[in-house]
């Protein structure tokens, strides 16, 4: 655990049943995802990437495809779309 703006954060990772990396990012004490996130596609490239509050999508996502490359961007607000 790391203090972060006055709240203890963990490091969090998931990786799917092939040990490849799906996700990383924090979690709060009670296990939250807090701040900016990454997700990834099987072949380990960037999926998508933004800031998560209390577990929701919160603020500028940005979605690549399975090449690397930028497919769309977009805003969240508590998981309300803007693009």
């Amino acid at each position: 655990m790391v203090n972060v703006d006055g709240k203890e954060m963990a490091l969090a990772t998931s990786y799917d049943d092939d040990g490849n990396l799906t996700s990383l990012g924090n979690s709060d004490s009670s296990g939250k995802e807090q701040g900016f996130w990454q997700y990834f596609h099987r072949n380990g490239e960037l999926k998508a990437e933004g800031r998560l509050t209390d577990g929701q999508k919160d603020g500028k996502w940005r979605y690549f495809t399975s090449d690397g490359l930028l497919e769309s961007v977009g805003k969240l607000f508590r998981q309300r779309a803007q693009w």
